[in-house]
């Protein structure tokens, strides 16, 4: 149904349209709606559709959908396609609090983004919700700051840190790969 839809002429693919629901405005696309119904198929179709050609609007909305259910089909199409930016926002950071490894480490694959932004931003998640498989991978890379990320988890009060010393003690005992 999708493929017949997509032929017709008279339907463009690719401008937004108001939606209630959106999380990032008032509008929404058929890429991002796709992903955030992990509708690999449709999100294959769309970003080689000939009216989708250098247009971007709403990719950086799917790839935040993508990331957040976990989907890594549609993760790796957006990564691969390279219209969705995946430095902008707290994407990544979210996928290294609440997500998988998987989906981190297709991140890093990537090469665009650099793990330590914004002050080591993604390891300190990882660790305040206690991920530690993801936190251990963040430490692996060679741009993660060990010593500023492990200053910055000291400073955060304990009340509000459940398992503070404990993440803390364990961040240490990571190596970095080749130390």
């Amino acid at each position: 149904m999708a493929k017949l839809l997509l032929r017709d002429p008279r339907l463009d693919p690719a401008p937004p349209f108001e939606s209630s629901s959106s999380l990032f405005s008032s509008y929404e696309t058929l890429i991002s709606i796709a992903a955030s119904k992990g509708l690999n198929e449709i999100v294959e179709l769309l970003l080689v559709h000939p009216r989708m050609a250098g247009k971007s609007d709403g990719f950086n909305a799917a790839l935040w959908y993508a990331t957040s259910s976990g989907n890594c089909e549609i993760l790796k199409l957006l990564l691969k396609d390279g219209r969705a930016n995946p430095t902008e926002g707290q994407t990544f950071s979210m996928a290294c609090s609440q997500v998988n490894d998987q989906v981190v480490r297709l991140y890093l694959e990537d090469g665009r983004l650099d793990p330590s932004m914004n002050n080591q931003e993604a390891l300190i998640h990882a660790c305040w919700y206690e991920k530690l498989n993801i936190a251990k991978i963040l430490v692996e890379d060679p741009r993660v700051d060990l010593e500023t990320a492990l200053n910055r988890l000291e400073s955060i009060p304990q009340q509000s840190f459940n398992n503070k010393r404990k993440v803390i003690d364990l961040l240490k005992t990571f190596k970095k790969k080749g130390a």
